[in-house]
């Protein structure tokens, strides 16, 4: 006898006892109620209801004995029973592109995943009932993230249960950050990293020593149960913010995320480890640096541009230029994420907690496509632009630290270094 039929055999000696108490019980009180000539009207109807409840355990046990051994469906609602959905019948016709589209990676990227998380999601068939299969339940996940539907609507796409649904993305993105999160987005901690996205900024973007930039994001969400007042921010709807940083190519290689939407960019990064890192240059040499917009202090490893001012030189407009230009792929990199899993652009439903493990299974899926040199489709822009409108995102004040002579100095001689190889970029 296997462990499931065990464990059936056990529920179903429990329930039987359970309704022998109770029959009992309903018997003797049911002959003492009509003993009685003078029964009045609420005695009547708890004893009705007994008798109620003891048929239908009755019925119950029937159920359980009468269903040991045999084969049975999904436990779901009739209408959905028997799996036939969107899964079973239209992606197996699909072509990589077609499937790409709809699940934002391509076949063989999509079961490399399925491979990944299936000794830790996938669920065995049981005498009661046979479970989803693995890849089904990563596709409901991703449908999920990748568009604006409903759990209900992903209930009716893949029949399966609404309260199904948003197990099987809770799990999803809990495995997905247990299992995959330090691995894909991960800080270059080595000079060989480091020297690697240094090449990589001034090839793609023509900024030298610059290993990373750095910028925030808000994500809509519901008004939290506790302190929703932290979490309103200066666009009028409630939000947490996401600080990261990006290398050359757009993957994330730093990511803070939950801090409640009212707070900016400067007072969450100087909460961070990522800051403590900079300050001290740990593992960092002095002449590498990040960078990022006014929003962020000048810092020795941290360059931002030079305050906008009238009758500004000319060498302080063009490092203002040049940075900008490098520094516009976290920007683009916060698009892409949001294009590709539309979740994260609309107000989800889901609790702060809920959320931040959302976000943070879609930076990793982001870094999996661009690892994966994925396709980006600029029709996923468009649908994004019309989410956008509703969430604008809040403005960020620059910082008003007074930064360190030689952050001063440092900002300056890269100035000057870039105005003699000046280019117009407008």
């Amino acid at each position: 006898m296997t462990d499931s039929e065990s464990s059936d055999d056990d529920y179903t000696s429990e329930v039987a006892n359970e309704a022998l108490k109770l029959i009992q019980t309903a018997n003797h009180l049911i002959e003492l109620g009509y003993q009685e000539e003078e029964i009045s009207n609420k005695r009547k109807a708890a004893v009705a209801k007994l008798q109620k409840k003891k048929l239908r355990l009755l019925f119950n046990v029937k159920q359980a004995l009468d269903g040991r051994g045999k084969s049975r469906s999904i436990w779901i609602q009739a209408e959905l029973n028997g799996g036939t959905g969107y899964w079973e019948q239209v992606m197996p016709h699909l072509c990589d592109e077609r499937f790409q589209k709809a699940f934002r990676l391509s076949k063989t990227s999509f079961y490399e995943l399925v491979g990944e998380l299936k000794p830790f999601m996938e669920k065995t068939d049981t005498n009661f009932r046979k479970a989803i299969p693995m890849d089904k339940r990563v596709a409901i996940a991703i449908y999920c993230l990748k568009s604006t539907c409903t759990p209900e609507d992903v209930s009716n796409i893949f029949r399966v249960g609404v309260s199904t649904v948003s197990e099987i993305l809770h799990e999803f993105c809990h495995y997905v950050n247990e299992i995959l999160l330090k691995r894909y987005v991960k800080f270059p901690g080595t000079q060989e990293e480091r020297k690697k996205i240094v090449e990589d900024f001034m090839t793609l973007w023509q900024f030298p020593n610059t290993f990373g930039a750095i910028d925030g994001t808000h994500i809509p969400i519901i008004a939290p149960s506790e302190n929703p007042e932290d979490y309103w921010n200066y666009k009028s709807y409630h939000s947490i913010v996401v600080l990261a940083a990006v290398d050359a190519k757009g993957c994330f290689i730093y990511a803070n995320v939950g801090r409640p939407g009212k707070a900016n960019d400067a007072g969450i990064f100087n909460d961070t480890s990522l800051k403590e890192s900079l300050v001290n240059q740990i593992g960092i040499d002095h002449n590498l640096h990040m960078i990022g917009d006014g929003a962020f202090p000048l810092m020795q490893s941290l360059m931002k541009p030079f305050r906008i001012r009238p009758g500004m030189p000319l060498m302080e407009e063009n490092f203002n230029k040049r940075l900008s230009r490098a520094r516009v792929i976290v920007e683009d990199a916060f698009g892409r994420l949001k294009g590709r899993f539309r979740l994260l652009a609309k107000r989800a439903d889901y609790s702060v907690l809920n959320m931040i493990n959302i976000v943070n299974a879609c930076l990793v899926l982001h870094n999996f496509c661009e690892s994966k040199k994925h396709r980006y489709w600029s029709e996923w822009d468009d649908k994004l632009k019309e989410l956008l409108k509703k969430y604008p995102q809040p403005p960020n004040a620059d910082a008003k630290n007074t930064p360190s002579s030689l952050a001063v100095a440092k900002r300056l001689k890269l100035a000057e270094c870039l105005a003699s190889d000046y280019v117009s970029y407008e």
